[in-house]
């Protein structure tokens, strides 16, 4: 039993899966080349899997094969570095070749100073649990800190995070155990075997999380492009009715939402063909985009259609952040090709006193308010609240309902 658990049994496994993990995130890369973190994480694990082979050729006798205990720790040192440096490259920011090659640096010299307080057998151990330490310390504030990470709480990154906090603990536990109590090299192969199985467990720990992190991050961005409107990048019908029923739960006040329609933009079509007529959408929904604040959620609902959701907003509020909108697109000069475009936008403005209507009877509302608008004269704000839509839908109804009485006396 006592050998199954030693550091060379181990490393063995840690061999193994290293091995394993190298082939599996280097094919990877090699569908993928413009993933860079997949670069990253592929040399890193196939250092990991050298320094564990390396590890294992060390308990081979023989003064040559002794070498790779020490290249070993050189090694897995560079495995974590490595695993670093995909981590940046996964949350978009810049990777230093500088910090990442420091590991074998940071390893040398702490052995030159186990050297001078320990036995040389367990000098480079001491200096790789400390290595070992510092970076999984390093690799826990990248975690901890990515810009990425703060909108991305999943529990892959949960998990390794917890993996690198506890390995970099244990390890700088192991360290100082060993650098103050010299006489525990007297059961060097135990130390050995923890040291071993630390680093294995944390590269199963990182291993996973490796994985689901890029699964979960790959699922992320193709349930984004299900959501965003490809031609002009805000959010599509289905993702703003899922976006404001969300926001209206979290939210028990009044809210407004508008329908915005582009005046005249088959005449756009018509003119500068469909490309033009494109860039003409891409254009207002920058000019909506760029004046929205906390609390707004806008989308492209439909052909030149949008909507806007505005929480906290009551109707002259809303009016007026809707007029800002109508003057801002016809005030824009929109180059397109060697001509320039100007356009201008109907609004229908529903808002909801008490949060309590439907959203597709908002909807309704603001659609009428939208059809008040385009027969006026169009490029101009209708705004109606909840109530006032619905007599104003139950005059309509009543208005139809006798034309179609009249239609029936007249046949």
């Amino acid at each position: 039993m006592g050998e199954f658990f030693s550091s060379g049994a181990i490393m063995l496994c840690l061999l193994a899966s290293s091995s394993i993990m190298a082939v599996f995130v280097t094919r990877s890369w090699l569908r993928s080349p413009e993933r860079t973190e997949l670069f990253y994480w592929a040399v890193g694990n196939i250092m990991g899997a050298a320094g564990a082979l390396a590890k294992c050729l060390g308990f081979l006798e023989g003064p040559a094969l002794r070498i790779g205990d020490g290249l070993s720790h050189v090694l897995i040192a560079c495995w974590l570095a490595f695993f670093w440096a995909g981590l940046r490259a996964f949350d978009n920011r810049s990777v230093s070749l500088r910090i990442v090659w420091s590991a074998p640096l940071l390893w040398g010299a702490l052995t030159l100073i186990g050297n001078a307080i320990l036995p040389a057998s367990a000098a480079g151990l001491a200096a790789s649990a400390f290595c070992c330490a510092g970076w999984s310390a390093f690799c826990a504030f990248g975690v901890g800190n990515s810009a990425v990470s703060a909108h991305e709480t999943t529990a892959s990154r949960r998990l390794a995070l917890a993996a690198l906090c506890g390995a970099a603990l244990a390890q700088a536990v192991l360290a100082l155990v060993l650098f103050i109590t010299p006489g525990i090299t007297a059961y060097q192969t135990l130390v050995e075997g923890v040291f071993a199985a630390l680093v294995f467990a944390e590269f199963q720990a990182l291993g996973m999380a490796l994985i689901v992190l890029s699964r979960e991050r790959m699922e992320r961005h193709y349930r984004r492009q299900a959501e965003i409107d490809e031609l002009t990048g805000v959010i599509n019908r289905r993702a703003f009715i899922q976006q404001v029923e969300a926001l209206r739960r979290r939210r028990e006040d009044e809210g407004a939402l508008a329908l915005l329609d582009i005046d005249h933009f088959k005449r756009v079509n018509d003119t500068l063909g469909h490309a033009g007529g494109d860039q003409a959408l891409i254009a207002f929904s920058e000019i909506v985009s760029a004046r929205l604040e906390p609390g707004m959620v806008f989308g492209r609902i439909g052909g030149e259609e949008f909507a806007l959701y505005m929480a906290g907003c009551g109707q002259e509020q809303a009016r007026q952040v809707c007029e800002t909108l109508r003057e801002a697109v016809a005030g824009a000069s929109i180059a397109i090709g060697d001509q320039t475009l100007t356009m201008t936008v109907s609004i229908g403005v529903s808002a909801d006193q008490a949060s309590y209507a439907d959203l597709n009877f908002l909807l309704g509302v603001a659609d009428r308010g939208l059809y008040i608008s385009k027969r006026n004269g169009r490029n101009r704000v209708t705004a109606l609240n909840a109530s006032a839509g619905l007599n104003l839908i139950a005059s309509l109804m009543a208005e139809n309902k006798g034309a179609d009485r009249r239609v029936m006396r007249g046949n």
